[in-house]
């Protein structure tokens, strides 16, 4: 997969990481788009979802808004 990334003009973050389950996992992105490339094992692909990919994504996200509060008295 990385090999095609590659070809494709992608640029890494990181390329793997020291943890079982959880190998091999990669971010990076390809022109404007970011990627994730997690493993096969489902056990694996949730904690490295947990770890990398959701705090990722929520930082790209933004700051989550405020909720909205009605003044109105119910």
């Amino acid at each position: 997969m990385e090999q095609v990334l590659e070809d494709l003009g992608a640029e890494f973050f990181f390329t793997g990481a020291l943890i079982q389950p959880g190998r091999p996992v990669v971010f990076g992105r390809v022109h404007e788009t970011y990627f994730f490339g997690l493993p096969g094992n489902p056990v694996s692909t949730m904690v490295t979802f947990e770890l990398f990919a959701r705090p990722i994504l929520q930082a790209l996200g933004g700051p989550r808004s405020a909720p909205c509060v009605s003044s109105m008295p119910s």
